[in-house]
């Protein structure tokens, strides 16, 4: 299986695989993935192999037929891929959606999607929706189920290229990390010498992926917890030491992440109250790697919840209110200022 982008989408595969490995324990599954993400999801137990994708067509070619594999199922379309799986003579093949080069390159297109069944959408937390093309004022349990398509959840997205293939179980498990007794232990270790131990997680940044508060909001957010006497913990990547700095203004709150390998990450999440940040890869990560999370989310239909929330239970999603929403370009990646101090804070666990 291949899905070769960022670390949301590959989190939001992970269903799959281990939806595969339940209905065909024999089989050897391979996940291709982005270079930096391969240490984040070696020794998992729904894999048996993980392969960095490369760009190099006639490497591509000659790691596919080493591999010997039967079946590839495409979740994010590449010609580059997919002509590489030509010529390495992979005969079963499915991909997303459809692209001209399928038909050459004997791609399975698939389109249908099918609703998840576990967890049901109805059992998902509530939050407030608003439809930018309308703009109701609307409450929905966990973005239900709507007609026109939209509200489709990318993972539903990905299991109609597998099943496309495969007969796979009704039941679909959120996405999961396993982390190792140590890592745990080691993450808990950073946490204490940072000076907390269970702390509510903020992530202000996330590289442009999607709508974000400003820094400066979040900045607000962290001295709230300050003042509340909460623990916290400014959380970010590299290259985004500057945006962290902004959020921790004046406070004494500790700053980690630029340093942190993905699966030190992925434990250090695990060891948080509550991970707040927008829809970013790291907010997947951590609700993959068991912790709860708030998330800031635009109702525009490419960035919507329905499409993009965290599986599982216990997350929250909050988009703007009505009025926020009325004269915005369903594009734009806004600054999400109508999503307000206090909701979040409402949300926060205690």
């Amino acid at each position: 299986m291949a899905r070769q982008d960022r670390l949301g989408d590959a989190v939001n595969a992970v269903p799959i695989l281990k939806a595969l490995r339940k209905a065909k324990p024999e089989v050897f599954i391979s996940f291709m993935i982005a270079q930096p993400l391969v240490e984040l999801f070696a020794g998992q137990p729904y894999l048996d192999e993980v392969v960095s994708w490369g760009k190099n067509f006639f490497c591509l070619i000659y790691l596919l037929r080493q591999g010997r594999y039967e079946a590839l199922l495409m979740l994010h379309p590449s010609k580059l891929l997919a002509w590489a799986a030509f010529f390495a003579g992979i005969k079963q093949k499915a991909g997303l959606g459809f692209r001209p080069y399928y038909v050459l390159t004997g791609f399975k297109p698939a389109h249908t999607v099918r609703r998840l069944s576990a967890p049901p959408l109805a059992e998902l937390p509530a939050f407030r929706y608003v439809d930018t093309t309308q703009c109701p004022a609307v409450s929905k349990p966990g973005g239900g189920y709507r007609d026109d398509g939209q509200d489709v959840h990318e993972t539903e997205y990905n299991l109609s290229v597998a099943r496309s293939l495969f007969e796979l179980p009704d039941e679909i498990e959120p996405p999961q990390i396993f982390l190792s007794d140590l890592e745990m232990s080691e993450a808990r270790s950073v946490l204490m010498s940072m000076g907390v131990q269970n702390p509510i997680a903020v992530l202000p940044a996330n590289r442009g992926s999607s709508a974000n508060w400003p820094p400066e909001r979040y900045r607000e957010l962290v001295r709230k917890l300050v003042e509340a006497k909460q623990e916290a913990l400014i959380l970010g990547g590299p290259g985004e030491e500057e945006i962290l700095k902004k959020a921790k203004g004046d406070t004494n709150v500790p700053m980690a992440g630029p340093q942190l390998t993905l699966r030190r990450l992925a434990a250090i999440l695990a060891n948080c109250r509550q991970v707040v940040g927008s829809s970013t890869g790291t907010l997947h990560l951590a609700a993959a790697a068991g912790a709860k999370t708030v998330g800031l989310f635009c109702p525009a239909p490419a960035s919507r919840p329905e499409r993009w929330r965290p599986l599982g239970e216990g997350h929250v999603q909050i988009v703007p209110e009505e009025e926020y929403c009325r004269d915005c370009q369903p594009h734009a990646k806004c600054g999400l200022r109508g999503i307000t101090l206090k909701e979040i804070l409402q949300n926060i666990a205690k």
